[in-house]
């Protein structure tokens, strides 16, 4: 046998132990028939009874022998682990030992009573037989068996070679040949029994994997027979209803559930004939005395209908609540962000647009005191009052629109739907909320003409916030810079339009520019800057189906704008209020 492990292993050695397991099983039915053959040798032959002291001393050792081989088969397990090198060091003899006993009794029989006797005929037949058994029953152990047919078989064919008579020689050959087959036969059913016994440890080291894998899941896990029993549970599943994994084998949905939706859901399913499906349902698991949001996952396993696996149905539930309460809040948070961003823009904007008002109302102020000045000192000129009127109607035109860019920028768009929308009426609008800006501080913004055919869908409210954002930025940048100027143009490809923000700077550092995007990251002061406006923009284009990057080989700090066009058919779903 091979080496053994050291016994503070116990039985973590599977394959080992399969090899020593099935000896001991194997001996019991092979130590029984020597011990049956060796008592009719004894009861049929006369050889015995010529050579009393020789054979008694054989048949006893081979009696002893396969006895305590009984018994090691038969106490196995008392001997494990603690005295389990004791089992291997005696089990070792009880296998040779009684082979070198029927191989010397055999050598004798063939030289004392010739080639053409009664005895030495069973003897060939006993010999012959408990070396073709071997191979089944010590088969785990090739050396031992091995060594037994060699002795059994070996050692009478001395006696055959020794006579040197045809007949003899013409045994002795199919001694030999006989040897060679059983060899052949030991090697075959020796590799088939390890190659078992390493399969099935692979096996159930697989079996402990996923049953700790499913032990691991932070949900209940449960797979289903098509009777909607089931076949088992993982360990969150039995604890969750006050159980062990084993109890709930062979039991129905109902067991140890009350609650009623859960049962028909899963029952739904297997009635469907679905493959797999996901649902959100309001639950009561376990000790929970209030229903609790959990999302239950069900698959329907696709083995042929001659499996036993056919039709079977897992099923994963895991308890989302807090994870619902957490997404809820992290999109007021979200909400909030962008709420604090924009009221950023829009304190800015709103100082600027004041200024913008008040030389539209001066406007009025002065056309006005000019008419009552008319009216008074004589006869009205209608011409003169038609230009007066004009004028004021213009100058109240261009509030009016200012007042409608300023609420349209500050409007909620949760819900609403994506609209075709001319791009040049979207830059148009976001320029007029911010060019008083720039007029006001000596940056020149250029906007080059937009193809009134360019249309996109979209929601033009938050693609506005995004180019007042955008060009709100290139302006801080500009009016540092010796050429103080910011650009914005369009051109288009067969499935896109492409908005670039171009300002006079000569680009963005590499450390700043990795990191731009990250939400309340911002080289801005305090005062002056959120951190939002930039990982808010390009979310709003990212849900447009749009990019927005930081064009690296360009000249000027140039920013780019990609969507899609509404001729490309790509617009993005609403999403909900």
């Amino acid at each position: 046998m091979s080496k053994p492990p050291p016994a503070s292993n116990g039985l973590a050695d599977f394959p080992e132990l399969q090899g020593e397991l099935a000896l001991a099983q194997r001996s019991i039915a092979g130590s029984l028939g020597q011990i049956v053959l060796a008592a009719i040798f004894l009861a049929f032959t006369a050889f015995p009874k010529s050579r009393p002291l020789f054979s008694w001393t054989l048949l006893s050792v081979i009696f002893a022998s396969n006895l305590l081989r009984l018994y090691l088969g038969v106490r196995q397990a008392r001997f494990y682990p603690d005295n389990r090198r004791t089992w291997i060091a005696l089990f070792g003899p009880t296998v040779w030992l009684p082979a070198l006993c029927w191989g010397t009794l055999f050598h004798h029989v063939i030289r004392r009573e010739g080639l053409n006797s009664f005895e030495t005929t069973l003897s060939l037949l006993i010999g012959s037989g408990i070396s073709a058994s071997i191979i089944t029953s010590i088969s785990p152990d090739r050396r031992l068996a091995q060594a037994f047919f060699t002795f059994v078989l070996g050692i009478p064919l001395l006696a055959l070679i020794q006579r040197m008579e045809a007949q003899a020689t013409g045994l002795a050959l199919i001694f030999i040949t006989y040897y060679a087959f059983l060899s052949f036969q030991l090697k075959i059913h020796h590799q088939s029994f390890w190659e078992s016994a390493h399969n099935r440890q692979r096996l159930i080291e697989q079996h402990s994997r996923l049953k700790a894998v499913m032990d691991a899941i932070p949900g209940l896990v449960a797979w289903i027979g098509p009777d909607l029993r089931f076949r088992g549970v993982n360990r969150s599943y039995a604890l969750n209803f006050s159980g062990t994994a084993e109890e709930f084998i062979g039991k129905g949905l109902e067991y140890k559930n009350p609650d009623a939706e859960f049962v028909a859901a899963i029952t739904e399913f297997a009635r469907s004939g679905a493959r797999r499906l996901s649902k959100e349902l309001k639950l009561t698991i376990g000790e929970a005395r209030q229903k609790r949001c959990h999302l239950l996952v069900m698959s329907r396993t696709e083995a042929n209908s001659d499996s036993a696996l056919a039709e079977e149905i897992y099923l994963i539930c895991i308890d989302i609540q807090e994870l619902k309460e957490a997404r809820s809040e992290l999109e007021q948070q979200r909400l909030r962000s962008e709420l604090t961003s924009k009221l950023a823009a829009l304190g800015e904007i709103s100082a600027n647009t004041a200024h913008e008002i008040r030389n539209p109302l001066t406007t009025v102020t002065t056309s006005m005191q000019l008419l009552q000045r008319h009216l008074k000192t004589g006869p009205p000129d209608a011409a003169l009052i038609s230009d007066i009127g004009e004028r004021v109607l213009a100058t109240c035109a261009r509030m009016n629109k200012i007042i409608d860019n300023l609420r349209g920028y500050t409007r909620r768009t949760e819900g609403e739907p994506y609209v075709e929308t001319h791009l040049g009426s979207i830059v148009e609008n976001s320029v007029d909320l911010i060019e008083h800006h720039f007029r006001a501080n000596q940056v020149a913004l250029v906007v080059d003409p937009i193809d009134e055919k360019i249309s996109i869908l979209c929601h033009p409210v938050e693609l506005s916030q995004v180019l007042v954002n955008l060009l709100h930025n290139a302006f801080d940048a500009a009016r540092s810079q010796p050429e103080r100027w910011v650009r914005l143009n369009c051109e288009t490809t067969p499935d896109e339009a492409l908005l670039r923000v171009i300002d006079s700077g000569r680009g963005i550092p590499d450390e700043i520019a990795n990191r731009m995007f990250t939400p309340f990251f911002t080289t801005k002061p305090l005062e002056r800057g959120t951190g939002l406006g930039l990982s808010i923009s390009r979310r709003i284009i990212q849900q447009h189906r749009g990019t927005l990057v930081l064009e690296r080989s360009a000249p000027n700090t140039t920013f780019v704008i990609r969507l899609p066009l509404a001729s490309a058919k790509k617009a993005p779903a609403p999403r909900a209020a």
